[in-house]
């Protein structure tokens, strides 16, 4: 987090130190070079109160004041553009008959508000609600894994890696349904075994 005399710099107060930096910018540093570098590079410098000041009358202010702004918005904005993952694990379940000649034909998966399935040719399908938190936008994807495991998805082995099937971008507090379908034939030939499937949503951008 950035101080200025006058205030704290994150992504609320930005409004803060913009109009500050437009009408003088103010380095809070004691590092003497620095201050020989600002003096080189914008001539017009004097010291108040032990700290460098750039006179408002400095040819290169408006490309100073521009550049801290800018620096201040990466600040603000570079933990949220960090793309964030969420991860959910559920059994499978299934009617148990035992009938000669049956086969089962699909598995159901639940991930709270998120429904799953997968057919014995490969085919699966993911949908439930995703909701984004704040007013700048992020991009959710949501995606499936399928797994062997022990009771209760324990000590899984994943045998297909995670396939996004939706992307959707979000913004202004928005909730979105999110609903798709694909088919690996990898994993029909190993149908029977899968018992544990993990939901991903992914997102880039501003994620909280």
């Amino acid at each position: 987090m950035l101080k200025s005399g006058r205030c704290t710099v994150n992504w609320q107060a930005l409004t803060c130190i913009i109009p500050s930096i437009q009408q003088e910018v103010l380095l809070t540093t004691h590092d003497k070079g620095f201050s020989s570098f600002l003096r080189k590079r914008y001539g017009h410098i004097h010291e108040t109160g032990g700290l460098p000041m750039i006179h408002r009358g400095s040819p290169s202010l408006a490309l100073a004041a521009s550049g801290l702004a800018l620096v201040a918005l990466s600040m603000s904005l570079s933990p949220a553009a960090i793309a964030s993952e969420q991860r959910a694990q559920a059994p499978a379940t299934f009617p148990s008959v035992q009938m000669e000649g049956f086969k089962l034909q699909r598995k159901d998966f639940r991930f709270g508000e998120f429904t799953g399935w997968l057919k014995r040719d490969g085919t699966w399908h993911i949908e439930g609600p995703v909701r984004h938190n704040g007013l700048l936008c992020g991009t959710y994807e949501v995606g499936v894994r399928f797994g062997v495991g022990e009771r209760e998805c324990t000590n899984v082995q994943w045998i297909s890696e995670v396939a996004y099937v939706t992307s959707t971008e979000q913004c202004n507090n928005a909730e979105r349904p999110h609903s798709g379908t694909e088919i690996d034939e990898s994993l029909a030939g190993q149908f029977d075994a899968i018992n544990c499937a993990e939901r991903v949503i992914r997102c880039s951008g501003t994620c909280k």
